[in-house]
């Protein structure tokens, strides 16, 4: 094992200075890549604060791992849900929050007041649920829509 880690470490560095570095058309390098700025913490709050709420759907968060898309629409059964789903990773995992449509806004703003901090039974004991209306995705002005976002890690 001694004498495989230097070879590893080394690739690793190699492989690790390939992703921190820009190379030119020529093969030099200009020097480490600049950070773009595109992740959730460098965000202007203008930008998220220009996002417009949804006017039929709630965000529900903190359910639990077992619950499936049918067992979060009964949760809201009498506010006469359209259509309700559990979001899950590519690999098929439950992430833990899902999205509720409903017909009016007046069931919406109902299921809102009546199921915000509620407990509910999961397989792990009860969790209590948080609910908030769903914010609409932002327009995307590219026109692009990612809808070619099924790749499998």
């Amino acid at each position: 094992r001694d004498l495989h880690y230097p070879l590893r470490r080394q690739r690793q560095m190699c492989i690790r200075d390939s992703y921190n570095y820009n190379y030119n058309r020529d093969g030099s390098s200009p020097g480490r890549r600049q950070n773009n700025n595109n992740n959730r913490r460098n965000r202007n709050p203008r930008q998220q604060e220009e996002r417009l709420l949804s006017k039929t759907m709630v965000f529900v968060s903190n359910i639990p791992y077992s619950l499936k898309d049918d067992e979060l629409k009964k949760l809201f059964d009498e506010f006469n849900p359209k259509n309700a789903y559990v979001v899950v990773s590519r690999r098929g995992y439950p992430r833990g929050f899902g999205f509720v449509e409903f017909n009016t806004e007046e069931d919406q703003l109902k299921a809102l007041e009546a199921k915000d901090k509620t407990e509910i039974q999961g397989e792990s004991g009860a969790r209590v649920i948080y609910v908030k209306i769903a914010q609409q995705p932002p327009n995307n002005e590219s026109g692009n829509d990612n809808q070619n976002d099924d790749d499998d890690e």
